[in-house]
Formats: C-alpha cells, structure tokens, sequence
C-alpha cells in the first residue's frame, strides 16, 4: 500500500511553516507517508526542488487563488499565475497536463468552491476532496462527498498541513505508486483514512503569518 497527502503547505508559502527538510523526514525517516503533494499558495520552487532532491514520492503541486474561489492543479510543471478565473485557471492547469483538485469545498472563513463554481464546472474536476485534516464542520465533508457521488469524481482525504505535525494526519491508501496517468483510478479504489489534525495544527497558519511578519520587521 501506498499512503499519499495531496493537500499540504511549505515554509514558501505566506502561511506555511513545513520546512524543505521536514518532508524528507517524514518520508524517509518517520515515515508518516509514503507519497506528499506540496501545494504552496501560487508557488511550486519549493515542490520543484523538493522533487529534484526526494524524486517520485514528492509531486509538484499549487493552490491557486482564482477571482472566485481556491483550485489545486497536481502534477505541474509550470507555476500558474493567480488573479485569472476559475475556468481560466482550470485550463491553464488542463494545458500542463495537471489534474484539478478541488480543496475544502463548501468550506466558510477560507476561499472555497461553492455550489455555483462545483456545479456550473462539475466535469472540469478531477478529484473532490471530501475530508480535510484542518475541516471546520461535519456537514462539509458530508456535501463534498454527496457532490462527489453524484458526478462519479474520485475522492481524497488529506491533511491540508501548514506544520509539520499535520502531514499525513488524513490521507489515501493506494494499491499502487501513485502517478498522472494512475492518480484517479487508485483514488476511487482507495481506502481514505479521515482524521483530523491535532488542535495545534488548527492555529498553523495563523502562527506562520504572526513569524513572518516579525522576521521580514525585524529584518527590515
């Protein structure tokens, strides 16, 4: 069994606070993971790197900030630009040969696809995840996988870690390696482990943006 988390955010991104060398732990070391998408906010250096340095069990992701709402593109090798549309956004990630990822969906407090962008867009989308480690509110999870049912749309667990304790505190178990050409199919055989990260991990983001606001201040 491959164990895979599609979902989580490097030290690169405004919020992130999982360090280059953490992934490598985690992987190699702890072995908490077998598989890892670094999905930094409009941002991939990091996922390249990551990749050139632990090879296939790194893929090369972005959450990209589209006018409406966030989307995930997996399996990229080009930074997509933020600020387009969401069906912009979705071609451009279509273009590279990447697979759409839809992130929290239904989710308030953060920039999440809603019934207008998941509906008028449904078969753009290549994997809906239903259970998100950081998730605020049962009843979201429960609507992202109804969606998901009804189109017949691979679903995926994962931890959405912005901290080194959150990775792989939700994710899938494949039968395979996980790959572009495979990724869906393992995803709908898949046994999806759904738990949610420790309390600490809660506040992440906010304690990352608090650091790099004084680190770039007391710089300056």
């Amino acid at each position: 069994m491959a164990r895979v988390d599609l979902h989580t955010h490097s030290i690169v991104s405004y919020d992130g606070g999982i360090a280059l060398h953490h992934y490598a732990s985690l992987l190699f070391q702890r072995r908490a993971i077998d598989y890892v998408a670094v999905t930094d906010h409009n941002r991939i250096d990091a996922a390249l790197e990551l990749r050139r340095e632990l090879g296939d069990r790194i893929i090369v992701g972005e959450e990209i900030a589209a006018i409406e709402a966030d989307v995930i593109g997996l399996f990229l090798t080009n930074q997509i630009e933020p600020g387009m549309t969401l069906a912009e956004t979705i071609k451009a990630i279509k273009a590279q040969g990447g697979l759409v990822y839809a992130p929290h969906p239904y989710e308030r407090g953060r920039r999440s696809l809603g019934d207008r962008e998941l509906e008028s867009l449904h078969g753009e989308f290549d994997i809906i995840e239903i259970f998100n480690g950081r998730g605020w509110g049962r009843h979201k999870h429960q609507a992202a996988f109804q969606f998901a049912a009804k189109y017949r749309k691979a679903r995926a667990s994962s931890s959405d870690a912005h901290g080194k304790m959150g990775v792989g505190t939700a994710y899938v178990e494949l039968a395979a390696s996980p790959t572009r050409g495979n990724l869906v199919d393992l995803l709908e055989r898949g046994t999806r482990v759904c738990r949610y990260a420790p309390a600490i991990s809660y506040f992440d983001p906010t304690i990352n943006r608090i650091k790099k606001y004084f680190s770039i201040k007391h710089a300056s």
